[in-house]
């Protein structure tokens, strides 16, 4: 019992909402309340923006070192994953803010697995990107070769690896439900 204040201060409310109008706190859908639902609704194009700033300066970054390197491969690499990548740092930084709000455990447990899914189907999207980069980096080089021949193997070995990537992913998400 002694621990009461300690604990509500780390799983409570925070501070600011004994300040809103009380419908904002006797409201609420799904064991959330209206001040966590108005919370998630402005969360997320504010995850959006930082995500756009913080992928922006990961590309610079990238950019900036693919440019010192003799082959063009990086650099589609980089140009491929841009999406991805700003998905990913909007969905996590949507994630972190969520614990600000305090969710309760059962909400707060269900953004973590949609969280995974969605990681799931973005690590698989940048598997099935790299493989697109990588047939079409080795095409070019088999026609400059005049390896005529194996283009075709190509097109079999990329259709193979982009079903076991799918099939992987698959597997990832039903594990995870």
């Amino acid at each position: 019992v002694a621990r009461i204040p300690e604990l509500y201060a780390l799983h409570g409310y925070p501070p600011f909402v004994e300040r809103l109008p009380r419908e904002f706190v006797d409201w609420g859908v799904f064991g959330t309340d209206l001040w966590q639902w108005i919370g998630l609704a402005a969360l997320a194009p504010a995850a959006w923006v930082l995500a756009f700033l913080v992928a922006w300066v990961i590309l610079r970054l990238a950019r900036f070192f693919a440019r010192r390197t003799t082959t063009g491969l990086d650099d589609r690499i980089i140009e491929s994953i841009h999406r991805p990548l700003r998905l990913a740092a909007t969905l996590y930084l949507f994630l972190a803010g969520s614990y600000w709000l305090r969710l309760d455990v059962p909400v707060q447990r269900f953004l973590v697995g949609v969280s995974r899914g969605l990681t799931i189907l973005l690590v698989t999207w940048v598997f099935l990107r790299l493989v697109d980069i990588l047939t079409r980096a080795a095409r070019e080089r088999m026609v400059r070769e005049e390896r005529r021949a194996a283009v075709s193997m190509l097109d079999l070995g990329c259709r193979v690896a982009k079903v076991l990537i799918v099939a992987l992913g698959l597997l990832g998400l039903l594990q995870n439900l």
